[in-house]
């Protein structure tokens, strides 16, 4: 991986279940990590649900290589969240993280 196509400081979240002052489960991201990547869009699409217009992008944000990353985590870059759908651990060598990501509407 060329370290100068890692352009793009990006935050990853970590998910915290809490319980606010009327007991009920509150869901609140706290940052895990912020590294370097690359962002690249791949795909954009369109579509109706429930008679109103959802759009979905996907992209891949690669990053070298990082431990504890999970699917449970997402990634904040400039302003815009993404889920993480998939983890790719290139050749297994650990050296670089490829992260398929879904844009949240």
């Amino acid at each position: 991986m060329l370290g100068g196509r890692l352009n793009h400081k990006v935050v990853i979240e970590q998910r915290t279940e809490t319980k606010n002052t009327l007991g009920e489960d509150e869901t609140t991201w706290s940052t895990y990590k912020w590294t370097w990547a690359q962002v690249s869009p791949l795909s954009g699409k369109e579509y109706l649900a429930n008679n109103e217009l959802q759009s979905v992008v996907t992209g891949r944000v690669s990053m070298r290589y990082l431990s504890g990353v999970t699917v449970d985590m997402r990634i904040n870059w400039d302003n815009r969240i993404f889920d993480i759908i998939s983890i790719i651990n290139t050749e297994e060598r650990n050296r670089e993280l490829i992260l398929m990501v879904e844009e949240q509407s």
